[in-house]
């Protein structure tokens, strides 16, 4: 039965972000102790944060001076956080999240499209990326804040 926007609204904690890749192997792209948070707003707005749970900090001292930590430092800090915003809808048993603002700006003005589920408090968003090495399985479990 495809979801309800109001069974979405609210935070979400995110519980386990796991890749199944061809031949079955699991890996955890950002580690087994991931951090994130997802909100849906009744406005139709949605946000996502996923970050290493082991995320290193930076040399500088203060928010305004993170510009002037090394390349390689703040390299680490880019692969280990991504957070996009903007609008979301349901089509049938998706979500569709209409990205306005995103860390990584390739992905801007794209769709990112999730088969949802929701179980008790616990949602599941998943997707699936093809390749000539065949196809990857992405799945994010998030738990209702």
């Amino acid at each position: 039965m495809p979801l309800r926007p109001d069974q979405l609204h609210g935070s979400w904690d995110l519980e386990a972000f796991v890749v199944e890749l061809p031949g079955g192997t699991q890996t955890y792209p950002m580690g087994e102790g991931a951090l994130g948070r997802l909100m849906y707003g009744s406005d139709g707005t949605m946000s996502a944060t996923l970050s290493r749970g082991d995320r290193p900090l930076l040399s500088v001292p203060r928010l305004e001076a993170y510009a002037k930590a090394p390349d390689g430092e703040k390299a680490a800090a880019f692969d280990a956080y991504l957070a996009y915003v903007g609008r979301y809808e349901l089509d049938g048993e998706d979500v569709v999240h209409h990205v306005e603002l995103a860390s990584v700006p390739n992905i801007v003005g794209m769709q990112q499209r999730r088969t949802a589920s929701l179980e008790g408090n616990q949602l599941t968003l998943a997707y699936a990326v093809e390749s000539s090495r065949g196809t990857r399985h992405y799945t994010l479990r998030w738990r209702r804040s």
